[in-house]
């Protein structure tokens, strides 16, 4: 509980979780982190292509495949699978 109170990450991620919980299918990602950061929220900095990936958007509108959460530290896919409906 101590680490909670001062913990200004955690207490972040529950608030952003709180805020969210009601639309965001987190389920469905290897963390709340990148599911969060990848929704359509305003300070969405993640996105995932066509293949599962996640990728940090750059200004170009391209995007850098990350391997691991920024916040957490959770393996993320790195191997490019079939677009989704292609399987």
């Amino acid at each position: 509980m101590a680490h909670l109170i001062g913990c200004d990450d955690c207490q972040t991620s529950l608030y952003q979780f709180l805020d969210v919980r009601d639309f965001l299918g987190y389920e469905s990602h290897p963390c709340f982190h990148v599911a969060y950061y990848s929704a359509d929220t305003p300070e969405r900095w993640l996105k995932i292509d066509g293949f599962g990936l996640y990728l940090i958007n750059t200004e170009n509108g391209d995007g850098i495949v990350i391997g691991f959460c920024p916040w957490c530290g959770v393996v993320l896919p790195t191997a490019i699978r079939p677009p989704l409906g292609l399987n």
